[in-house]
């Protein structure tokens, strides 16, 4: 992958994780959830996830939706 392909790979991570936020904030709009606690100024956190190992353990809060996108291991509709 060339650094163009990677930046903008990270780049739709993180419009990706500002777009469910959107998602999230209408949700509660509607009355269709209870809350919304947003990501906003921690989609750069997708940046870490080329450099983790599968050792590594991660303790992540409510924030980290970008991060747990670069991951693929948050379930997105």
């Amino acid at each position: 992958m060339t650094s163009v392909e990677s930046a903008l790979t990270i780049w739709r991570q993180m419009v990706l994780a500002r777009r469910i936020d959107a998602e999230e904030q209408s949700l509660v709009a509607q009355g269709l959830a209870h809350f919304h606690v947003a990501c906003a100024g921690h989609e750069a956190m997708s940046l870490f996830a080329r450099h983790l190992r599968p050792a590594d353990v991660l303790n992540l809060h409510y924030r980290d939706k970008a991060l747990l996108l670069a991951l693929d291991q948050a379930e997105v509709k």
